[in-house]
Formats: structure tokens, C-alpha cells, sequence
């Protein structure tokens, strides 16, 4: 659950549509970008399957540790990430903890920290946690290094290219302030950045699609105790609160613990 979290809550403060499904569901494919946090266990078929998806053009971030196991959780023999090398396009032979302090009695955990190169600058001193795998790209770019004076020459994320699609992997555990940099930067990497990740947590916007009356309801939530100017991210909305007609762009003002939803004409 914390690692689920730690890859879920910063899609969902940043405004970013997201369904939650099994690996072994087929709809997986129909989306543009699938987030894959430490599939630790799955058949040979499912991650050829995921190496196809991306060759054919799909996008995937995977956390660390995926691959690791078969489906009867058999740790694989291959140099790791094993069958999703080749899309990662970095492999490992090691893994550490990344706690400097590991095996001194009385220390408090002090963690290694990652920071981000070739794009992912804004990512500075971002601390690791419980798991720090030593990547080394073969076709792909390392987008952090750990800061460590014998681990800094592994990459702890790297982005591949593959086919026509691309993989980004994350070889250790981070915070959910790290994961929402690393998050900007590959929605605008995919093609997948909008105006509604422009304004983030406390406003949270979501929709809804009404297929009997084609068209979306359009929420915004103020989740705090401040009142929040909000933008409009839909082309033209009415409000169902107050029958105010709006534009895209146009600006509103939330209250505190308020909302507001729109209707929107497809």
C-alpha cells in the first residue's frame, strides 16, 4: 500500500485521470501511458506483452523491482530487469540498501539521496528509501544519479526509447515530492501534459462523461481552507451551482471546502 500510494497520490494531486487496473486485464493496452509500480510477480507473457505494448507506441513507467519473479514468485536468473531489459534499456546485478547507516548499531537512518540529470535537473537531493537498485543503461539515458561516493556512477532512473513508444524506470523508492517531478517531467515527455495539470492539489478537477447527454460534467474542489482562484480547463461550460456561463481560461473563486461542476457540451 505505501508503495501504491507513493505512485498514485501525486497523479491524483496533479490532476491526472487515472484507472486502476490488474496486469492481467487486456484494457491496459488501450492507454497511452501505464504506470507499473514494483510488479514484482508476472509471467514471461505478460511482460513481452508489455515490452510489445511499447514497441507498438505505449509509454510505461515501471517502479523498482519489477520483473523481478516469475508468476510462481521464482526470482528470474537473467541479469535483472530480465524479459523488460530491452524496453528499460538499463539492467542491475545489484541492489543495496540505501541507508548509509545500514549495520551501525544506534544510527538513525541516513538516506541516500538522487539527483536528476539530461532533463530531470529539477529533481535535487531527492532521499531513497528501503530498495536502490545500481542501473546500467545499455540503450537507454540515465535521468538521476545517486549521490554516493562509490554507488554515483549507477543511475537510479533512466528513459529508453523503444520502438515507438518509451520506457522510464525508477530504481528505487521515493517520496511523493520526488515522484511529482519525476511525474512532470514524463507527461510532457508522452505528450501528455494539459492546462489542467497547470493547477494542482488543493484544487482538484475532475470528469465525468454522461453518455446519455454527450457530454462531460466538469468538477473543481477546493480542498483547503483558503479560498483559491481557479481556471476553467474545458472549451465552454454552465454551472449546475449557479448557471454562470464560462470559457476556457476564464478564472473563478473556490471558498474554502468549496465546489463547483460545469456542464460541457461534447
Amino acid at each position: 500500500n505505501d508503495v501504491l500510494r507513493a505512485y498514485y497520490d501525486p497523479l491524483y494531486k496533479l490532476n491526472v485521470e487515472t484507472d486502476i487496473l490488474p496486469i492481467s486485464s487486456s484494457r491496459i493496452f488501450d492507454y497511452n501511458l501505464l504506470i507499473i509500480p514494483m510488479l514484482y510477480s508476472a509471467t514471461d507473457k505478460q511482460l513481452q506483452d508489455l515490452n510489445n505494448y511499447v514497441k507498438n507506441g505505449g509509454h510505461i513507467v515501471y517502479g523498482f523491482r519489477s520483473g523481478f519473479t516469475d508468476e510462481n514468485v521464482k526470482v528470474r536468473t537473467e541479469t535483472q530487469p530480465a524479459i523488460i531489459s530491452t524496453a528499460v534499456g538499463a539492467e542491475y546485478e545489484l541492489f543495496v540498501d540505501p541507508n548509509r547507516n545500514a549495520g551501525i548499531m544506534n544510527e538513525p537512518e541516513d538516506p541516500v539521496t538522487i539527483s536528476g540529470v539530461n532533463g530531470l535537473s529539477a529533481l535535487k537531493n531527492a532521499p531513497s528509501h528501503d530498495w536502490m537498485e545500481l542501473l546500467t543503461p545499455t540503450t537507454g539515458k540515465t535521468l538521476a544519479t545517486y549521490q554516493h561516493p562509490y554507488w554515483g556512477k549507477y543511475a537510479a532512473i533512466t528513459e529508453n526509447n523503444f520502438g515507438h513508444g518509451s520506457v522510464f524506470y525508477i530504481g528505487t523508492f521515493l517520496d511523493e515530492k520526488a515522484m511529482t517531478t519525476i511525474y512532470r517531467y514524463v507527461l510532457k515527455q508522452v505528450g501528455l501534459w494539459s492546462n489542467r495539470q497547470m493547477q494542482h492539489f488543493p484544487i482538484i478537477n475532475k470528469q465525468l462523461f454522461v453518455k446519455q447527454e454527450d457530454m462531460n460534467l466538469d468538477f473543481y474542489f477546493n480542498y483547503s481552507n483558503e479560498s483559491q482562484t481557479v481556471t476553467f480547463c474545458s472549451n465552454n461550460g454552465q454551472s449546475l451551482i449557479d448557471d454562470k456561463s464560462v470559457a476556457q481560461g476564464d478564472s473563478f473563486v473556490l471558498k474554502p471546502w468549496d465546489l463547483q461542476v460545469f456542464t460541457v457540451k461534447l
